[in-house]
């Protein structure tokens, strides 16, 4: 029995070994597994600040069209406005020098 009680012990610290090497192993596994879901990870990133540049550059665009669109429509109706503005005063005048030709 003797005998035996040492290859017990043996198995025992060579167990234990194994173990400890399988959960090195198992650590390594997960910091490698982490290092390459990173670069991954940053892909994404950067995909999707790509994407939000991309919408804030068609905002921008947006809000120069509409500003630029504002000012043209505003010009239009200024125009508008005056040229309807010299058509009444034409008619009043027209209509002044009539009721001066009925008296």
């Amino acid at each position: 029995m003797d005998a035996e009680s040492p290859k017990k012990e043996l198995f025992v610290v060579v167990g234990e070994r194994l173990t400890n090497a399988m959960f090195e192993e198992q650590d390594i596994v997960e910091e490698v597994s982490t290092l390459r879901q990173s670069p991954d990870n940053m892909k994404k990133e950067i995909r999707a600040l790509c994407k939000r540049d991309k919408v804030e550059g068609a905002k921008l665009a947006t809000l120069f069209s509409t500003q630029e669109f504002d000012a043209c429509f505003d010009a239009d109706l200024t125009n508008d406005l005056e040229q309807k503005k010299e058509h009444l005063e034409a008619m009043r005048q027209e209509l002044i020098n009539y009721k001066l030709c009925l008296d």
